[in-house]
């Protein structure tokens, strides 16, 4: 089946339009490869802030950047280490997040994108404060002596410490890969899900931790990551933060990834009695550069469409647009034919036209905050 899989699908699909032949790869010796290469990304980032696409949208939980907040500086992908789910990295300019257990020497990007995903998580890491509830890919740091411990939460509302030792080996309790836990005055490694009343020792169902793991699971809810932080002393706006300033509005950083806002709890009006307004409540939020400024003080779970550059993960439809709209920059330089310009053109209305309509069917509409008129009558 000729499916959209990698970047070089889509861009023949563009030069398809044109009339031009296909290309192999985009390192090719040829004028189509030079050309989709050099506007693929620009152009795929341009469709995808263009809408709310269904496919690109993504939550992550972000805090309010206080005097204690550090900047994560991922460690630099490494190919002779392994590296758990959850595991944080840079590679080529780019931080990727591992989607799951990745063995060695297993790149980072194409043709690698089941094992590694662009990380679309929050770039801040804050304290570790045994009083908080945290959220899933929320990052946390401890510092003991000179060393610096930074810890990713792998389960939503966890209790867990994650600056404590595994919890003890219990044996009614199901553990899955990657999953620790302490037995013998050991630290022992899950190999397999569903691992149940397997004592930990050498073998099928446990390993001890290996030295070249990247990053480490401490028990189940947390994961210690391979990385590292740096103070970074940020220019609050005029009348914002930090935090603990409880008069001022506070700034909150957008995630790594971030293109644009989606729409927050677009389906707060699908139950109203009776039809009445349901309430939704205007928000203060303002977008200043890479930060939302709000009076709002507790985590921000933040709806956004993404930067997605796994094509597997692409709408077909969006896929087909965006072939259409490489053909449009690219069938001058290739073709110098005004008339499939002005043919490729209609097609990308048209195909595009008909992506956004689909994603709107699927997306649904969304519920608008109360109007203050419509409140002070009710």
């Amino acid at each position: 089946m000729a499916e959209y899989l990698t970047p070089v699908d889509i861009a023949n699909r563009a030069l398809d339009h044109c009339g031009v032949p296909p290309i192999v790869a985009f390192t090719d010796d040829s004028k189509g490869a030079d050309r989709t290469k050099s506007v693929y990304d620009k152009l795929r980032v341009a469709e995808l802030r263009r809408n709310v696409w269904r496919f690109a949208i993504r939550k992550a939980a972000l805090r309010a950047i206080d005097t204690s907040t550090m900047v994560l500086v991922p460690e630099a992908f490494d190919a002779t280490e392994t590296y758990p789910q959850g595991s944080i990295v840079s590679y080529s300019n780019a931080i990727y997040f591992a989607a799951q257990a990745v063995p060695v020497n297993i790149t980072p990007g194409a043709p690698n994108e089941a094992y590694w995903t662009v990380y679309f998580g929050p770039l801040t890491v804050t304290p570790y404060d045994s009083t908080l509830s945290y959220y899933i890919g929320e990052l946390v740091y401890n510092v003991v002596g000179a060393l610096v411990n930074i810890y990713q939460c792998l389960t939503t509302g966890t209790l867990a410490d994650p600056t404590a030792a595994p919890a003890a080996w219990a044996i009614g309790t199901t553990y899955n890969n990657g999953d620790t836990v302490t037995y013998s005055a050991a630290t022992w490694q899950s190999l397999i899900d569903l691992n149940t009343g397997h004592a930990p020792a050498v073998g099928v169902y446990w390993q001890t931790v290996p030295a070249t793991q990247g990053s480490t699971q401490v028990g189940q809810d947390w994961l210690q990551i391979d990385a590292s932080v740096r103070y970074r002393r940020f220019q609050y706006p005029l009348g914002a933060g930090p935090r603990q300033q409880v008069t001022t509005r506070n700034i909150f950083p957008l995630p790594s990834g971030f293109l644009r806002e989606a729409p927050q709890d677009p389906k707060q009006g699908n139950a109203s009695y009776l039809g009445a307004p349901s309430g939704l409540p205007q928000d203060d939020w303002e977008f200043e550069g890479n930060f939302i400024t709000t009076m709002d003080s507790q985590v921000i779970i933040l709806r956004f469409v993404a930067d997605i550059q796994d094509v597997t993960l692409m709408d077909p439809m969006f896929c087909e647009g965006l072939g259409a709209r490489i053909g449009l920059e690219v069938c001058e330089p290739l073709t110098q034919s005004d008339a499939k310009i002005n043919t490729i053109s209609q097609i990308y209305k048209t195909m595009m036209g008909d992506a956004r309509a689909i994603n709107g069917i699927e997306t649904g509409s969304v519920e608008p905050p109360l109007d203050d008129y419509i409140v002070c009558r009710l």
